[in-house]
């Protein structure tokens, strides 16, 4: 059995880097894993030699000895189609790792390291599961739960949100292939054109075909081992904008979508309620008891190490993550 050095030492998070705005992002985050999680590798995935470099140059030289680097030399994987595909290519660090690494997780660039991480991937590291993630926000929209079940019949009981992900190496390959197929499906020649739009009323739906296929994905792999096959982990959700307060669930519309998953999930899935109970229960640590006030600016906490933050509030979080660490290490002095 490897000690957990030895595990942490097996494993790489990747990001991907394209232009000079996720390339400052992503730069932040990687330095920030370097910094506070030992032994873990780091995978960049730039667009150019020129965001390789904006990236890499943010790195203190001690710690680049982790940082693994790859330049894009495919062709895309889908004509006119957003830059989130490139995910997909994370599978270059296992064919050209020489079998150095044995989990391989995704990182999203736009995201905050507080913290070591090494708690929060050891977590999977020791778990049988093959996949590590999160349920996206779309498993609590009532009207998204409906359609879904309409159109999709026995498909998906969970969509993740791939803002971070985790595979195990023996899996990875293979369903990053099924995955991409099914992608490719839904985007081709036009969004929607093969499968209804599940969530017509939100704006940014086309934006989130990566994660309705990946959970379409995912429950054709796992098929009835979907629990045995998925490790979820929590969402914490924090306002960063001043003056936000906090509202209890039991008053929120978002409540009454958590109490009814369940039942929505075995009529959507054609599962037993209590094997839908069972799953909606992996989900339910998703936004804990609390919800935001509509008018909070909120961001996504993970397993007390990093921040997923929405590219278009970057700056404004970063300036509140600023300004928390300022006052820990004040509180730290006194």
């Amino acid at each position: 059995q490897m000690t957990e050095v030895e595990q942490l030492s097996r494993c790489i998070v990747c990001f991907y880097a394209d232009g000079l705005e996720f390339a400052r992002m992503a730069a932040r985050s990687v330095r920030g894993i370097l910094e506070y999680t030992r032994y873990v590798s780091v995978g960049l995935l730039a667009h150019d030699e020129a965001t390789e470099e904006v990236v890499v140059s943010g790195v203190p030289a001690p710690l680049r000895t982790r940082l693994v680097t790859r330049i894009l030399s495919r062709a895309p994987h889908f004509v006119d189609w957003n830059p989130t595909q490139y995910k997909l290519d994370i599978v270059r660090f296992l064919e050209e790792g020489m079998g150095m690494y044995d989990t391989i997780f995704w990182m999203d660039a736009d995201t905050l390291v507080f913290g070591d991480l090494s708690p929060f991937l050891l977590r999977f590291l020791n778990s049988p599961a093959n996949f590590y993630l999160v349920a996206d926000h779309a498993n609590y929209d009532p009207d998204f739960q409906l359609n879904w079940k309409a159109q999709h019949g026995n498909a998906a009981p969970l969509i993740p949100q791939a803002c971070f992900m985790g595979f195990k190496a023996e899996v990875c390959r293979q369903f990053l292939r099924e995955w991409e197929h099914l992608w490719e499906e839904w985007i081709t020649p036009s969004p929607f054109a093969n499968h209804p739009d599940p969530r017509p009323h939100f704006s940014g739906s086309s934006f989130c075909i990566e994660q309705y296929t990946l959970g379409v994905a995912l429950a054709d792999f796992c098929g009835g081992r979907f629990e045995e096959e998925v490790l979820l982990f929590e969402r914490q959700m924090v306002p960063i904008n001043e003056g936000a307060r906090r509202v209890p669930a039991a008053r929120t519309s978002m409540s009454q979508s958590m109490m009814s998953l369940p039942r929505l999930m075995a009529a959507h899935a054609g599962m037993g309620t209590s094997r839908a109970t069972s799953i909606s229960r992996m989900v339910s640590g998703m936004v804990g008891s609390y919800w935001l006030h509509e008018d909070s600016t909120m961001i996504d906490k993970f397993g007390d190490a990093f921040y997923h933050v929405y590219h278009e509030q970057y700056d404004a979080a970063c300036k509140w993550f600023e300004e928390q660490q300022k006052q820990t290490e004040t509180a730290a002095v006194q």
